[in-house]
């Protein structure tokens, strides 16, 4: 049975006030971990605040290489769709891109041209165009590069992110079961060294 968060923000909020020395307003304000959840951020930075991280400490990525990747597939008809073969739809962090870059994938294997009216029409047709931001953010992210020629660099940068992310989850997942730990050390070291 997991934790209810509410609990767990209430505790975390009493352990810091505890650990600061009780109610000094300037240096509670400098330990801030429950501020709210902005609706169009990703799921693990909203995730992050929830479960008390520092507001400070986000989740590495880059919505401007996310979205130049994206225009890039949209610009050449797909080469950089294929040239993206690496990356999945996770790679991506902006929940709008990772909807996108899916949608990009399926219209490439059923053989569709990779162009943005197709894009805005499959959106539409999955009830996902609203999700995404609508045709403003389809025509910003489009058309916000002249070309395809820093693409190979900017796919390398979201998957460097993505692997950061991942990292950075295991890291945490690893963190939190030791300090529920019980059983042996070795099994536990092995779980730790296979994520």
């Amino acid at each position: 049975p997991e934790p209810d968060p509410e609990s767990f923000a209430t505790a975390k909020r009493v352990e810091v006030k505890n650990a600061l020395g009780g109610d000094d307003n300037e240096r509670r304000q400098k330990a801030v971990i429950d501020s709210p959840v902005i609706p169009s951020e990703p799921a693990s930075r909203a995730e992050g605040r929830r479960n008390g991280t520092a507001p400070s400490r986000v989740m590495p990525s880059s919505e401007e290489a996310e979205q130049h990747v994206l225009a890039c597939c949209l610009l050449d008809e797909g080469v950089t769709l294929d040239r993206a073969a690496s990356l999945t739809p996770d790679s991506f962090f902006w929940p709008a891109n990772q909807v996108i870059f899916e949608t990009l994938q399926a219209m490439r294997s059923e053989h569709k041209a990779i162009t943005l009216e197709v894009l805005y029409s499959e959106l539409r047709e999955k009830k996902a165009l609203e999700q995404v931001g609508g045709m403003p953010y389809l025509i910003r992210m489009s058309g916000g590069i002249p070309t395809t020629a820093h693409a190979g660099y900017m796919i390398d940068k979201v998957r460097e992110k993505a692997l950061l992310r991942q990292a950075i989850r295991a890291a945490t997942q690893t963190v939190e079961e030791a300090y529920s730990f019980s059983g042996g050390i070795e099994e536990f070291l092995a779980t730790a060294e296979s994520r």
